[in-house]
């Protein structure tokens, strides 16, 4: 369930940068902003992407930003999101797709339990999820190694 929620993720922010390139020039001595379909598709997104991190962090730090922006008076018909705007959304789901990836890298233990070590470094797995390559696909390397952090925990 997590992989998928992290594959949403991953859409929702490449949509977004390929939206970037839907910002039109305005006419008068506005900045560059998105017009009614791309503001509403803008938003539909960012609420998505929160309701996922809602789902998979619970409260979280980006969640509640990212609400806060679709509620900005910036967001209306005559005064739509800046590009300055745009781009901390994206941040935001970035940030919280990574902290979904960290949560997911980390052995589950009962609370109050005393934690073993794991026995792969979280990090080492982060890193080797970032890594695009077109020759190897890593994603069972990593579904492996976060299941050796589990059998080990336990």
């Amino acid at each position: 369930m997590q992989a998928l929620h992290e594959q949403e993720l991953e859409n929702i922010v490449q949509t977004l940068h390929d939206m970037e390139g839907c910002f039109e020039e305005p006419n008068s001595a506005a900045g560059p902003h998105l017009d009614s379909t791309d503001r509403a598709k803008f938003k539909r997104l960012i609420l998505e992407a929160k309701g996922i991190l809602d789902a998979g962090l619970g409260l979280n730090d980006f969640g509640v930003p990212l609400i806060l922006m679709t509620n900005l008076p910036g967001y209306g018909v005559f005064n739509p999101p800046t590009l300055e705007q745009f781009h901390e959304a994206i941040g935001l789901v970035e940030g919280g797709l990574n902290q979904l990836r960290r949560k997911s890298s980390l052995p589950l233990t009962p609370t109050g339990a005393a934690q073993k070590p794991t026995y792969v470094d979280p990090h080492r797995i982060l890193q080797l999820r970032g890594v695009e390559s077109t020759q190897w696909d890593l994603t069972r390397l990593v579904r492996l190694l976060q299941e050796l952090n589990v059998a080990h925990t336990n």
